[in-house]
């Protein structure tokens, strides 16, 4: 874990793909959120995503076609994440 939480905090984001479940998804993240680094979540359409998960994430995106994603990831530097 402790290799996990480095490459943490050397992030400016997380994003959490939560298509498949997984305990260390949710620690992951938790410990991005008490990091104060933004957390977006992205999961296949139907996927289950927590309302803890939806809580702490900045957005929340479902996808059919992960190749969707890129799209609306793309950020504008002079925009803020919402």
């Amino acid at each position: 874990m402790k290799a996990t939480f480095d490459e943490i905090d050397s992030c400016d984001i997380a994003i959490i793909d939560l298509s498949e479940k997984g305990v260390g998804l949710g620690i992951e993240a938790g410990y991005a959120f008490a990091k104060g680094i933004p957390i977006i979540t992205i999961a296949e359409e139907g996927s289950y995503i927590s309302t803890t998960m939806q809580g702490i994430s900045r957005q929340v995106f479902t996808y059919r076609d992960i190749d969707e994603i890129e799209k609306r990831l793309i950020i504008d530097p002079f925009q803020s994440i919402v």
